[in-house]
């Protein structure tokens, strides 16, 4: 009885751990690359797991591949294996594996799935390098600005008490600001109007994530990712087997906006009773009308395949075409604060000096 609890116990502590298990986004996809690649060459799956562990520098991908290869040995499919990983292998990654294990296409999956993981770093690559330069420069801004707050405006204020009269009301804001308890009260408003608005988002998400879809040009961004997202799976997914109704309901679980996800369910629930795909998707609001257009038409034609994967490419390009808008208008921004920030440190900083020098 005891060996049997034992066991149990284990079995807990390792799914538990199994479940919390993280693997770098670039070693997934580069894992399922090399898996497709080995079972196309002839490798067998367990000796294709052998393989990659030894080879992979992940140590939690280490980890999971040694798992696989075990109950490989015992039997189990890979798509049981992947939902012991709910951390690493999404929804999607499962249900594509288990789909190629019943049709005899694995191999066609695992490289669909490299595509659609290598396709969503690219955008996030992007995203990220586009941000860079205007984060640098608010980063810089800051930095400027504390060190002028730190060494320009020491606590004995000397440089702003050479005239007779009181000093000019940018540099009576400088010594302000020098103070380390207006420093704390601000902290403290800013954590405060933080934790509120997690808290309205935690309470109201769905009109939070409406709101950001309404922005001029943010919103439309993130219209445009959630719609390339949508497109990525469809794209992927019914090229190797699956049913439409099946392809929709795994393009749900890329859905991050709560709003577009509920449209996004809406047109889904249009399908299975019987509406036309690029009506449905039409009716919410969200989609292009080039992209509702070419999914009406490869509807009528039996070409479906081949434009979801001609709309992959164009709606790339104007995610990074919203993204470049979103960066030209996030960059000046930042320049412009830059240059108040400048003009008020000199103005702060001469204008004593000036008008000590004129009292001569």
């Amino acid at each position: 009885m005891a060996s049997n609890w034992l066991a149990y116990l284990t079995r807990e502590l390792d799914s538990f751990e199994e479940a919390e298990l993280r693997a770098p986004a670039l070693e997934v996809a580069l894992f399922w690359r090399q898996l497709a690649m080995l079972l196309r060459n002839g490798v067998p799956m367990v000796r294709a797991t052998d393989v990659m562990r030894q080879q992979t520098p992940s140590a939690s991908l280490r980890l999971i591949l040694d798992r696989c290869h075990e109950r490989l040995l015992r039997g189990l499919s890979l798509s049981q294996i992947l939902r012991c990983f709910p951390g690493v292998f999404n929804e999607l990654a499962t249900g594509l594996v288990l789909s190629g294990e019943r049709t005899g296409s694995l191999v066609n999956v695992l490289e669909r799935l490299a595509e659609l993981e290598e396709r969503r770093l690219r955008r996030r690559a992007s995203t990220i390098g586009a941000l860079i330069y205007p984060f640098l420069l608010l980063l810089s801004t800051v930095a400027v600005g504390a060190i002028f707050l730190l060494f320009v405006a020491p606590g004995d204020q000397s440089l702003f008490a050479l005239g007779s009269g009181p000093p000019p009301w940018p540099s009576r804001l400088l010594m302000a600001l020098g103070n380390p308890w207006i420093w704390i009260a601000l902290g403290a408003t800013v954590l405060i109007g933080w934790l509120a608005a997690a808290a309205l988002y935690r309470r109201f998400p769905l009109a939070w994530d409406a709101r950001l879809l309404r922005l001029p040009v943010v919103g439309e961004w993130l219209r445009d990712t959630q719609v390339a997202r949508v497109l990525d799976v469809l794209s992927g997914s019914l090229p190797v087997g699956f049913a439409l109704t099946e392809a929709l309901k795994l393009a749900q679980h890329v859905c991050t906006n709560r709003e577009f996800a509920r449209r996004f369910s809406s047109a889904a629930e249009s399908v299975y009773n019987g509406l036309g795909m690029g009506e449905s998707l039409a009716r919410t609001g969200m989609f292009p009308r080039f992209v509702t257009a070419s999914i009406e038409v490869a509807e009528e034609s039996g070409q479906m395949d081949k434009t979801l994967a001609r709309l992959c490419a164009s709606l790339d390009d104007q995610v990074q075409d919203s993204l470049d808008t979103v960066t030209s208008l996030i960059g000046p921004l930042f320049l412009g604060l830059a240059g108040v920030l400048a003009g008020f440190l000199a103005l702060a900083i001469f204008l004593p000096i000036v008008s000590v020098t004129m009292s001569i």
